[in-house]
């Protein structure tokens, strides 16, 4: 009996797997720098990881901050693309050493299974058709198509795609138990992870909207500040308390509603006086609790008397900027609080006029 071999023999059962590019791959899908993490190249994957955050960061910060560019936002969009695509190609190279584009041939000789969880990732179905097994990935992809057309209109079906990616990916590793056999847990860790990251993905939409929503100005009422077909940006924070000279977004009371023959639903106009203070307007100006307001927002003073009135509680005395064409509280009365939206803070569209307000 040979010692050497026997020693052989009982390394040879311990050795830890070879690491795949094509789950190195699998990981920078999840966030830009994983794979070269798992690749143990830490500095570079370090510098990706940190450089699609500062760039998704700016981007955010460009299109929904109030004194962000939209159309600098806008123009992040294909800089974060190609970090993301670098990152794949990258992490493929770190591992085989040779290009992600140089793989083809080694795919036509042998599967690689998690090559097949690359492709569930990108449209579920598409690692089935990989293994020629057409049935199941037709059936993955259509039932894709549905849920993701009807997630979008309603929240309850967020669940839907994500969950069909990860029964995509796990399918897949079904085909190819001997390999995945010893990376089982990892197969599962990665499973949950594209869950949790489509599901967020998904639900982005929504918990923006919880917080900001779009509208566009319908009317000439508040020129010169907005003019018509500005898109503006509404701040719907719960913690909001409206104040004097705050431009709000509301829905159209009643008696506004009454009389006014275009029935629009949404108003946006300029808070002029809180509860408990008296209004009245009067040679040419406007004045709160018998003081007149410096208004340098106005299109031209208001030729029309009104009140004097005390602000009922609960509610609000609003004007449009364009005081004497504008369908406002000295027409239809006093706003309630209850149908205050949020306060307008940023012109996001067109470029020309993207400005905080």
């Amino acid at each position: 009996m040979n010692p050497n071999r026997t020693g052989s023999d009982n390394l040879s059962t311990h050795r830890i797997p070879a690491k795949n590019p094509w789950l190195a791959v699998n990981l920078s899908m999840l966030f830009p720098g994983l794979g070269l993490i798992y690749a143990n190249r830490f500095p570079e994957g370090g510098c990706f990881l940190a450089l699609e955050l500062a760039v998704l960061t700016i981007l955010g910060w460009s299109v929904f901050g109030a004194n962000g560019n939209t159309m600098v936002g806008l123009a992040l969009i294909l800089p974060a693309i190609f970090i993301y695509v670098a990152s794949l190609f990258e992490s493929y190279r770190c591992v085989s050493g040779i290009s992600i584009l140089a793989a083809q041939n080694r795919l036509n000789r042998q599967k690689d299974p998690w090559f097949a969880v690359f492709l569930s990732q990108l449209i579920p179905g598409l690692g089935h058709f990989h293994l020629e097994d057409l049935v199941t990935g037709s059936a993955l992809m259509v039932l894709t198509l549905i849920a993701l057309g009807l997630s979008s209109r309603s929240s309850w079906l967020l669940l839907a795609p994500p969950l069909l990616y990860a029964i995509a990916c796990y399918h897949i590793s079904t085909a190819f138990q001997p390999q995945f056999r010893s990376r089982q847990q990892l197969l599962l860790l990665l499973i949950t992870a594209i869950m949790v990251l489509r599901l967020t993905l998904g639900s982005i939409p929504i918990w923006v909207r919880f917080f900001v929503e779009p509208f566009i100005v319908p009317s000439s009422s508040m020129l010169p500040t907005l003019q018509v077909g500005d898109r503006i940006f509404v701040d719907k924070s719960p913690a909001y308390r409206p104040r004097q000279e705050d431009l709000i977004v509301f829905q159209a009371p009643q008696a506004a509603l009454a009389g006014d023959s275009k029935k629009i639903r949404f108003y946006v106009k300029r808070i002029i006086g809180e509860p408990g203070q008296i209004i009245q307007v009067k040679d040419w100006r406007v004045y709160v609790d018998g003081l007149p307001l410096q208004e340098n927002y106005i299109a031209e003073p208001p030729a029309y008397l009104w009140g004097p009135k005390t602000v009922p509680p609960g509610s609000y005395f609003v004007m449009g900027d364009n005081r004497n064409d504008s369908f406002d509280s000295h027409v239809w009365g006093f706003l309630s609080q209850s149908q205050i939206i949020g306060r307008a803070y940023k012109i996001y569209w067109p470029p020309r006029r993207i400005k905080a307000l």
